[in-house]
């Protein structure tokens, strides 16, 4: 239970067969890009874009945009996730996922929470890949890194866009 309703509604959005072909305009060929059109208009409310597409294991950091990286968001949000072994990246997200990349192509900001994957690909997609496989200690913890990002972006009214130059311009990404 929540203290509280958060100031910004979270929208989950679960795609099936995501990589297989959509109908969507001609050279986008997955759901990621089936999203970004059919909610273009709504992208400018849109303050965060996240993926999570590797499993239940742990997660071990995570990666904001650098208009945020020093801020005191940024700051709770490690205060939270340290104790569960989630450090912060030294630099903004480089792949945030191949679903939400057009999203961001399009202007939402997008943040990564890097998972452990060592075992992914031993089991995934075979006859083996059932629930009884989940390390249930690995799945609280990535649940909990998410919950918490999650939550602290939707309770706060951060801006995590590039911020504008001096001049008006917006800001050229910095160097990793």
């Amino acid at each position: 239970m929540t203290p509280h309703r958060p100031r910004r509604t979270v929208r989950v959005v679960l795609f099936g067969s995501e990589e297989v072909a959509q109908p969507t305009p001609p050279g986008h060929t997955f759901g990621g890009h089936s999203y970004a059109v059919n909610h273009q208009a709504e992208l400018a409310n849109h303050v965060l874009a996240g993926e999570s597409d590797l499993g239940t294991d742990r997660v071990y950091s995570f990666a904001l945009p650098l208009s945020v990286a020093e801020s005191e968001f940024a700051k709770s949000l490690l205060r939270i996730l340290t104790p569960i072994g989630v450090l912060a990246s030294d630099r903004a997200p480089e792949d945030v996922g191949a679903d939400v990349t057009p999203t961001v192509e399009a202007g939402v900001p997008g943040f990564a929470l890097s998972q452990d994957a060592m075992t992914y690909f031993d089991i995934h997609h075979t006859p083996d890949d059932t629930l009884d496989k989940v390390d249930r200690a690995q799945l609280d913890q990535n649940v909990a890194a998410w919950a918490a990002l999650a939550w602290l972006a939707a309770d706060s009214d951060i801006d995590f866009r590039p911020r504008p130059a001096p001049g008006g311009a917006a800001a050229p990404p910095a160097k990793p």
